[in-house]
């Protein structure tokens, strides 16, 4: 639009000036018209003539009165008469309009009074001279008066008439002088006109030239861009007909630009068994008339080189013009072939790295299973040895060292699993509660007090006595192992438990600050003491014993309470650890008076005056067993069922207080059988409380929709199964599947685990123990054959099913071989790997016989 206005402006001046210089020739023309005119009619000359015409009819009329007036003499008189009205007509033919209209100019003013006259005259003489001879020749004297009459008027009007002529000549000369002027001025402004409009054409000419020589280089170099860009660009027509090829194309598709060229694109790159589909078009080109569909985005389509082989390309297509305003489509291409591969690959590793990381985590959930069975066992044997039986000094010690060694390692793999439980973010309303700040705190610090002084340590507690409500297991969790770590790397100090709280619109903020005067942290350190496994001493000859997930779990506690954590510390000053946590307002609740006796109590301990019956549904002979001690030791009626299906018969012919099920059973498992009972309405009002020892957490909720009570993890010790029952007499039991869910760590590869199988042996009795052994070892062996049944069958569930439970007997039994064989099993059936399973097989099969050869020569 620019260009086009810079091009009008020559123009319009072009054309005004050629309108200037012809309406300028027109004026002169017409003006020259009008002196031709004049001079043609001779005006001045008959003005004159008339004059002299009057003088001789006078003369002929003076000739005949002389003579007497003789014929000849009239007839003379007559044709000077009339040559004298002739001219008079004539001059009355030129001037009359002019004079009646008093059209004259300033000179000639005054002769219309001379022209009437002379008018007056003329009608009187030519009547007298139409009259016969006798009437003409008595009117001579009246002629020769009446022309003496007029020959004054005669000769005034021809006077100002010439003087009238003469002014008008001067006028229109000055007309036509202006009319040159005005012209020749018109003429030199066009000149002007026109040598700026030479000069500005010149200009543009130049600036044309300039622009197309960039032009001509901006071309050349988007050439040169094309043929040494990496990207295939392919040019078609509207109907798909390839008008160019670069070499980044020739290279891709194999085909010389010669070859391309002319050929429709989509029989030049698309696959040939695509080529056949009638909706498809490489870019959208129809032919005729249909316009491509294009789209600046790139999009994947397959393509094809010369030699037939198909590959990915990653397209865009965009319009353009050619060199005739035809519209033309330029195809941008490139290979993704090797980038598709990268992303299949980083998929499929990280598919493969999820997937091992899911392996990993049901290696430890199944680990953990098959720890805590055999700790189970020992724990719970040790608890009903020291409460039940009489014990020489030496052997209430060795007991009690074997205890605490069994309770270091669950804390050990509590503490990994909960972990493993924060990490995947799982949901905790059930663990919301109304609990009284300073009484928790309180709690912590009476529990403490014991360990504090044995280090000379003293414990300080300032805390508002107010009620939240919220997550009060993790926040006790939190202020424990902050302050268990006070103890640790304190002596002989000072521990300052000190707690805040703040309004934050609806919500309270609960800051917790414990500070002792211990050895303190460096500040290189003060980050990295919150990473898992992480502890300040990993030497051997570290003083202070720990796993280092303390911190790391505080953490994650810490966060899902909406709140921070961090420290401040000065190394052999002390540190201060603290935490903040977004509670609820809390509701006060009724507390028992100091030593008074808690509801429940009198009906859950030994003796009890009221037992409660309790089926007992577990498929495992060895939990089974010492689920039904601990629960009898705790004065309760048990009864057993070894499946679900039996759990339902039990429950069809009895009425229960209390339903503890196994999860993981054959025939049918503790969910179905947990909803069967439920949906038959066998046991309406009775708890069912879920068993297991190794559960996705993301299970829970399935546990609790089928109809449990809540779910607890194995194994189960004497005091913790003493307070479920206490609290579940009280209306409110806790939810240990959100504490307990556990995770497994790390296992010795042995054939078996002596320890285990001893403390078995003391908590069974000889007999009961041998003839436990030999069910379990015929269990295994039947064990293996159906998993060889399944294999063959292709049945994974199925495999990974009876491995499970071979695993969880021989975990059970102190097998610790055989127990690993297991699991990779169940892992490899799982994950479809048959291959793999046909050799855990042999594997198990070899382990086995190694377990019956070490029993057999007494190890069991």
């Amino acid at each position: 639009m620019r260009q086009l206005r810079w091009y009008l402006a020559p123009m319009a001046v072009a054309v005004v000036g050629l309108a200037i210089l012809v309406y300028g020739a027109m004026q002169i023309n017409t003006l020259l018209k009008s002196f031709e005119t004049a001079a043609t009619d001779n005006s001045t000359w008959r003005l004159s003539q008339m004059e002299v015409d009057l003088l001789k009819f006078e003369q002929e009329l003076l000739h005949a009165k002389q003579d007497g007036g003789s014929d000849l003499e009239l007839d003379r008189i007559r044709t000077a008469g009339n040559i004298f009205l002739s001219r008079l007509d004539l001059i009355r033919q030129m001037v009359g309009p002019q004079v009646t209209s008093q059209n004259v100019t300033a000179p000639g003013r005054g002769v219309t009074a001379q022209w009437v006259e002379i008018q007056h005259i003329y009608g009187t003489t030519a009547a007298m001279l139409d009259a016969d001879n006798a009437t003409l020749r008595e009117s001579i004297p009246k002629l020769q008066a009446e022309i003496n009459l007029a020959a004054p008027h005669v000769r005034q009007f021809a006077l100002g008439m010439l003087m009238s002529l003469v002014a008008q000549a001067e006028a229109g000369r000055k007309d036509l002088t202006a009319v040159i002027w005005k012209s020749g001025i018109g003429s030199l402004l066009v000149i002007v006109l026109l040598i700026a409009e030479s000069w500005l054409l010149i200009g543009l000419m130049e600036r044309l030239k300039l622009r197309t020589e960039a032009s001509e280089r901006n071309r050349m170099t988007l050439l040169r861009m094309v043929d040494a860009s990496l990207d295939a660009m392919i040019v078609t027509d509207r109907n798909g007909v390839i008008t160019s090829f670069n070499p980044a194309a020739e290279a891709m598709f194999g085909y010389e630009a010669a070859e391309a060229n002319g050929k429709f694109v989509w029989d030049v790159i698309v696959p040939t068994r695509l080529r056949a589909t009638a909706d498809f078009r490489i870019g959208g080109f129809g032919g005729g008339d249909r316009m491509p569909l294009t789209s600046s985005e790139r999009t994947v389509l397959p393509a094809m080189r010369k030699d037939g082989s198909e590959f990915p390309v990653e397209a865009a297509i965009v319009p353009g013009r050619g060199d005739g305003g035809e519209p033309i489509f330029f195809s941008f291409l490139r290979d993704v072939s090797e980038r598709m591969q990268i992303e299949r690959n980083l998929k499929d590793a990280r598919d493969a790295a999820l997937r091992s990381e899911e392996a990993k985590t049901r290696f430890l959930a199944v680990v953990s299973h098959e720890m805590r069975t055999p700790l189970n066992g020992l724990v719970a044997a040790l608890d009903l040895l020291i409460q039940t039986t009489k014990t020489t000094v030496r052997q209430a010690r060795f007991l009690g060292i074997a205890r605490e060694s069994g309770t270091l390692a669950l804390e050990h793999v509590d503490e990994l699993l909960e972990v493993i439980r924060l990490s995947h973010g799982r949901g905790n309303t059930g663990d919301l509660l109304d609990f009284g700040l300073k009484e928790v705190l309180s709690g912590v610090t009476e529990q403490s007090g014991p360990l504090a002084a044995e280090n000379g340590d003293k414990i300080v507690l300032d805390a508002p006595g107010i009620w939240l409500f919220g997550n009060r297991r993790l926040f006790l969790r939190v202020v424990r192992n902050l302050v268990g770590n006070a103890i640790k790397f304190t002596r002989s100090g000072l521990i300052r438990i000190r707690a805040t709280v703040t309004r934050e619109g609806e919500s309270l903020v609960v800051r917790v600050e414990v500070s002792d005067t211990g050895i303190g942290i460096p500040a290189a350190d003060q980050e990295r003491i919150f990473d898992d496994f992480e502890t300040l001493d990993s030497s051997y000859r570290r003083t202070v014993q720990g796993s280092g997930l303390g911190l790391g779990i505080a953490k994650r506690a810490v966060e899902h309470m909406g709140g921070e954590i961090g420290v401040h510390s000065l190394p052999g000053v002390g540190s201060t650890f603290w935490f903040t946590a977004v509670m609820a307002p809390g509701h006060p609740k009724t507390l028992p008076a100091p030593g008074a006796a808690e509801p429940g109590d009198e009906d859950l301990g030994k003796g009890a005056a009221r037992a409660l019956c309790v089926l007992v549904v577990e498929d495992n002979a060895t939990n089974r067993i010492v689920l039904r001690e601990m629960l009898e030791y705790l004065g309760h009626a048990v009864t057993e069922a070894t499946n679900g299906q039996e759990a339902i018969d039990r429950a069809c012919e009895r009425q229960f207080d209390i339903i503890f099920m196994d999860v993981s059973m054959p025939v049918l498992d503790g969910v179905s059988a947990t909803r069967e009972i439920r949906d038959r309405g066998l046991a309406d009002d009775t708890p069912i409380i879920g068993l297991t020892a190794f559960v996705d957490p993301s299970e829970v909720e399935k546990f609790h929709e089928a109809g449990m009570q809540t779910v607890l993890s194995k194994p189960l010790r004497l005091d913790a199964l003493r307070d479920f029952l206490r609290d579940f007499a009280r209306g409110h039991p806790a939810d240990p599947s959100r504490d307990e869910m556990q995770r497994p760590g790390d296992a010795e590869e042995e054939v078996i685990d002596r320890s285990t199988i001893s403390e078995l042996r003391s908590v069974l009795g000889p007999d009961l123990f041998d003839k436990s052994r030999d069910r379990f070892l015929a269990e295994i062996r039947d064990f293996l054959d159906q998993i060889a049944a399944a294999t063959e069958r292709a049945d994974t569930g199925e495999v990974a099913a009876v491995a499970h439970r071979g695993a969880g007997s021989s975990g059970a039994f102190g097998a610790t071989q055989l127990w690993l064989v297991m699991q990779s099993i169940v892992a490899d059936a799982r994950a479809g790997n048959l291959p793999q399973v046909r050799e855990g097989q042999k594997a198990a099969t070899r382990a086995l016989e190694r377990v019956e050869r070490l029993m057999a020569n007494g190890h069991g």
